[in-house]
């Protein structure tokens, strides 16, 4: 089975910036170029793969690191270096 990263976002942030933009959660899944579903687990504080996070900053006009939730900040970073070390990423989920 594959691993996924999973990362945490700020859904407040989010939202403000998708309402702010005037888009539905179905307009912004487009624009990101992802699930629907993907989109509203992100927009209710749930995990989502780093890819989709990011794909949902670019589709926001927004830098990555300003959408994780403030506890996450600098995870990602030591998940990702520590998979490079062959050390296991601290949030990983079978898939």
């Amino acid at each position: 089975m594959a691993r996924v990263d999973l990362v945490t976002l700020d859904a407040e942030s989010l939202n403000r910036r998708r309402i702010v933009r005037g888009m539905t959660k179905a307009e912004l899944s487009v624009v990101a170029k992802i699930n629907g579903v993907t989109v509203r687990k992100a927009l209710c504080g749930q995990g989502v793969s780093i890819r989709s996070a990011r794909a949902l900053a670019d589709a926001l006009g927004m830098k990555y690191a300003s959408i994780l939730r403030q506890s996450m900040r600098g995870t990602e970073t030591k998940a990702r270096q520590s998979s490079e070390q062959g050390v296991p990423a601290v949030m990983a989920v079978a898939g």
